[in-house]
């Protein structure tokens, strides 16, 4: 069975994306880091890519991503979104359950979408 590689995630202000999903998001330290690339390893060698790329680009590129999370701890993680000035938006894909929380990453280029943790019985 093939496995998903990684993300990529192409962003003008790679210096804000990547604490973003750094400090936020709570990916920890990234395995690869320029000034025009950074890699988060997720699990099981899944990555999360973010591209420095240039503004004429980003006019040329219609792709939005969804994220759905599952955080450890729910109500913690929301807390450090709200702190960080990150508030809940309407959840534009509704492709979650109606208690999901939707938030955009800083260019809303991403929808973040968490849920709590369910256990699949």
């Amino acid at each position: 069975m093939a496995e998903i590689g990684g993300f990529i995630i192409k962003v003008r202000n790679l210096e804000r994306c990547r604490t973003f999903y750094r400090d936020v998001m709570k990916l920890g330290e990234p395995v690869l880091d320029s000034n025009f690339r950074t890699e988060f390893l997720l699990n099981n060698n899944t990555r999360l890519i973010l591209c420095q790329t240039r503004e004429e680009e980003m006019f040329q590129q219609a792709v939005r991503s969804a994220i759905w999370i599952q955080p450890d701890n729910f109500e913690e993680q929301l807390d450090v979104l709200a702190t960080c000035g990150y508030l809940p938006v309407r959840n534009e894909l509704d492709l979650t359950d109606p208690d999901a929380k939707c938030f955009h990453d800083p260019e809303k280029k991403s929808d973040l979408s968490y849920e709590e943790k369910c256990s699949l019985i």
